[in-house]
């Protein structure tokens, strides 16, 4: 536990950080001049150590179950889109219950246990109101109000019309699908930056048409690639991104 004195001059908040500090050696007292939140942030950072950060606010109040973990394989893309365009069409799918796969299992997961601490309910009773905001479109009729109070327009999400697809060149099973390789592809192709210069192409990305576990054969299509004219690939990174067995 890691407490940040970014310049209190509450001479009682800071004698009471350092008494908890001498009675357990697990509790670690900075004391420094204001740097405002994001200083104070950046500070706890430098100082942990552990695999995982959790950052509680001067006025937050810790419940017994504030923190629940849910562990998902991060060796495989979570999702079948990479994209920007393309992953927000991917949500609204969800939302719309036309999309059944891992990431929006993951999703229902994730909200059931979210209503379940927050309104203090057993789980399946959060994941039966999950489901009912999918399928009564109540999910995703809040998605397009947020998206609306904040001056987007859904209709101007635009996928490009350059597909390329790529074809297994081996049969057997997809082992695995590998998450970094495909972000870098993503990024070649234009959906992310190298440096804070380069433009992003909203509409490029990669669709898998192909999860871990599937059985593939010679000519099956693993994956689209949705490019530009700036598009940098080739199709041997792209087949190495997937190990098939």
């Amino acid at each position: 536990l890691i407490l940040v004195d970014d310049g209190s001059t509450i001479k009682d908040a800071i004698l009471t950080c350092d008494e908890y500090a001498q009675k357990d050696n697990r509790v670690k007292v900075i004391h420094q001049e204001n740097m405002k939140q994001p200083g104070a942030r950046n500070t706890g950072l430098d100082a942990s150590t552990g695999d995982y950060i959790y950052f509680v606010d001067s006025d937050d109040w810790i419940e017994f179950e504030t923190i629940k973990t849910v562990i998902t394989n991060m060796e495989a893309p979570l999702g079948n889109n990479i994209g920007n365009s393309l992953e927000v069409l991917e949500a609204i799918n969800i939302l719309d219950g036309k999309e059944q796969n891992y990431l929006s299992e993951l999703c229902i997961l994730l909200s059931s246990k979210l209503i379940s601490m927050a309104k203090g309910v057993e789980e399946q009773t959060a994941k039966m109101m999950v489901l009912d905001a999918i399928s009564t479109k109540a999910a995703l009729n809040k998605f397009y109000e947020l998206v609306k109070r904040q001056g987007g327009d859904i209709s101007s999400l635009k996928t490009s019309d350059d597909i390329v697809e790529i074809r297994s060149v081996t049969s057997g099973e997809i082992k695995e699908i590998n998450a970094y390789d495909i972000g870098i592809l993503a990024r070649n192709l234009g959906a992310g930056r190298l440096s804070k210069e380069d433009e992003i192409d909203h509409s490029v990305g990669i669709v898998l048409e192909k999860s871990v576990g599937d059985k593939v054969n010679i000519g099956d299509i693993l994956c689209k690639l949705y490019v530009n004219k700036k598009s940098t690939y080739t199709v041997k990174e792209v087949l190495d991104s997937f190990v098939i067995e």
